[in-house]
């Protein structure tokens, strides 16, 4: 028979944290403490700080311990303000039985490096159910141009109707992965966990250079960075050179620059950090496609849902365990 604290180190390990599993928190759990609080302290290696407190509450009616959520605190390397939100352990039986629950509202679970990785800024890519078993993918970002306060941004959610395909994106670019079935896998799956992961770039005259990618949705690009020795920084590496170097196709990076210069001329000074010449770096560009409902935003940890015309689907990290 499973006992309390093995079960809770089994959900640490679902979210991808089972080294925060600690005996202190063995012990909590079994002098019967009933609700704990959990701090966990992370730092990437690119100096991003993550201060997680995990939320661990008593049954009411036995002595079985659940991981309701937790709380992300984020530190951005290089930046004043903290990032800040609260994800929430949704589980498919578990929501079944809430009978307050809207049956057709999707919802997902984020796993600690994902949370992390969003929180810092880059996308990650969720599976989303509801009770009625259906289920889809998105790709969620926080809009760090969209502050709602207190260190919490408005959360984008895209689906795959809004046009974004991170295989025919990769294939405009040299990275030598992308080769091997195997190391292609692994380069995506760490993308879609919102890693800026690293890729062996193929120049024009064969040499192998290793740069950062992150995917880039709203613009339907990658942002590509090399690592900065003497500031141990990543910085962007700019358009002209991806094209110099032959690290992006010509047809693609021409039409890279059409797309910026469409969402320069439409946003005009709202985004002066987004010139043509800036290459996938820009952030909250133009769309691969025009942007479907799927997408969602989050206020005050109360959602706004805009639903796709197809699917309407409703979606949440927030849910509530009841």
């Amino acid at each position: 028979m499973v006992t309390p604290a093995e079960y809770i180190a089994n959900e640490f390990k679902k979210v991808g944290k089972a080294d925060a599993f600690t005996p202190e928190l063995a012990e909590q759990i079994k002098n019967g403490v009933p609700y704990i609080k959990h701090p966990h302290l992370e730092v990437d290696r690119d100096g991003n700080k993550a201060t997680t407190t995990f939320h661990i509450v008593k049954s009411a009616n036995s002595d079985n311990y659940f991981l309701n959520k937790f709380d992300m605190q984020v530190q951005r390397a290089g930046k004043k303000e903290d990032v800040q939100d609260t994800f929430y352990i949704n589980d498919v039986k578990r929501n079944a039985h809430n009978k307050k629950l809207d049956p057709a509202k999707f919802f997902t679970t984020f796993t600690v490096k994902k949370a992390f990785n969003y929180l810092i800024g880059r996308p990650v890519r969720n599976l989303y159910q509801n009770v009625q078993n259906q289920s889809h993918k998105a790709w969620d970002q926080i809009d760090l141009k969209s502050p709602l306060g207190n260190g919490r941004y408005e959360l984008k959610t895209c689906n795959d109707n809004y046009g974004f395909d991170l295989d025919k994106v990769a294939a405009n670019y040299s990275m030598r992965e992308l080769a091997n079935p195997q190391f292609k896998k692994s380069l995506f799956e760490s993308l879609e966990r919102g890693n800026l992961q690293s890729a062996k770039f193929v120049g024009n005259d064969g040499k192998i250079t290793e740069l950062f990618v992150s995917p880039n949705i709203r613009l339907g690009t990658l942002n590509v960075f090399r690592h900065d020795k003497e500031t141990n920084t990543k910085m962007p590496v700019q358009l002209a050179d991806l094209e110099k170097n032959g690290w992006i196709n010509k047809e693609f990076a021409q039409t890279v620059r059409e797309r910026v210069k469409e969402f320069t001329q439409k946003y005009g000074q709202a985004n002066k950090q987004g010139p043509a010449e800036k290459n996938a770096r820009i952030e909250n560009e133009k769309p691969a496609k025009k942007e479907e409902q799927g997408e969602k935003a989050t206020k005050k940890n109360k959602i706004k849902e805009k639903t796709d015309v197809s699917e309407k689907p409703k979606r949440s990290h927030r849910i509530k365990q009841q």
